[in-house]
């Protein structure tokens, strides 16, 4: 509860209010962006990887596709991914990785946290909490926070099994990497 106080204090778009519109009045000005949400990546087509948001049933109002995101003008904020394959990509015909992740760094996003299989809920939630301890109680970078992260998963909340901690990765450049 209270680890997570200062995160609560910004505005948390939850349920119905986690619409498209909301979040591009928000994203550009936010240092840090979670979303934890159904994401659709396809191999075939890694262009329209999407992740599902509130809003009406037709997906232009409900997807938010790398198209979307690329559109985006993000001032160094961290975006953590905490849904199904958000981490996923393909190469397209220049060799370049096509994904969300690749479409919040090309937004301007500093760092990203995202999942590279499926996750489960009530695991995941759990692991979010502690990496945002680490990360906003204990003030470490974003790699730092997901390295102990992983080790509390495992030592502490008796989640062996790698399906639980290995599918979060961190993109962008560590901080203080130069």
């Amino acid at each position: 509860g209270e680890v997570l106080h200062s995160l609560m204090e910004r505005e948390v778009l939850v349920g119905g209010a986690a619409t498209k519109d909301k979040f591009f009045r928000l994203a550009p000005t936010s240092q840090i962006i979670h979303i934890a949400s159904h994401a659709i990546f396809t191999q075939e087509a890694p262009d329209f990887a999407s992740i599902k948001l509130a809003g009406d049933k037709s997906s232009r109002e409900r997807d938010l596709e790398v198209a979307d995101i690329m559109q985006l003008q993000l001032v160094s904020a961290m975006v953590v991914l905490s849904g199904c394959d958000t981490g996923r990509g393909s190469a397209d015909a220049s060799n370049e990785m096509v994904g969300l992740v690749r479409s919040f760094l090309c937004a301007g996003a500093s760092a990203v946290v995202a999942t590279h299989w499926p996750i489960r809920d009530v695991s995941a939630s759990e692991f979010m909490r502690t990496f945002y301890r680490y990360l906003i109680a204990d003030e470490e970078d974003p790699a730092e926070a997901l390295r102990h992260a992983r080790a509390d998963h495992i030592r502490l909340g008796g989640y062996t099994h790698p399906g639980h901690w290995a599918p979060y990765a961190y993109f962008g450049v560590p901080p203080g990497w130069s």
